[in-house]
């Protein structure tokens, strides 16, 4: 099944409304759990959640400019979804590669933070992901 050009830009439309709630929801949970007590520097976060939250928020700020251009200006999506279409669609193996490694990626970073758990007691710097983890 082949998707209509104007079914991809209301597709992507959605796709990037999606993506900024999902980021929204992730910088919220970030800054509603406080770090602990030892490792607060600025409003009682410490330095990775700060840089992780910075990274987020401007992740979203590069993203809500994006989204807007898709909304604002359905020419340039066009154009944009025009040009990405030979790449994406007609070439298999560039789709499948970049997919793969997405996925080995994904992969690489689950077992950082799953393996180590095992260990993580001993390492000061692995305590807060343990302790998160360990639910799962």
């Amino acid at each position: 099944m082949q998707i209509t050009s104007p079914n991809r830009g209301r597709l992507l439309k959605i796709y990037l409304l999606l993506l900024l709630l999902s980021g929204l929801i992730s910088c919220a949970l970030i800054f509603l759990e406080p770090s602990e007590h030892g490792s607060a520097i600025l409003g009682g976060y410490s330095p990775s959640r700060l840089s992780m939250g910075f990274l987020l928020i401007t992740g979203l700020v590069l993203l809500g400019w994006f989204a807007y251009r898709v909304m604002r200006y359905p020419a340039v999506t066009a154009r944009f979804i025009a040009r990405i279409d030979p790449f994406v669609v007609h070439n298999h193996h560039l789709a499948h590669l970049i997919l793969g490694l997405v996925l080995l990626a994904l992969l690489l970073l689950g077992w950082m933070f799953y393996v180590p758990s095992a260990y993580a007691s001993h390492l000061v710097l692995l305590q807060g992901v343990d302790h998160r983890t360990k639910p799962v």
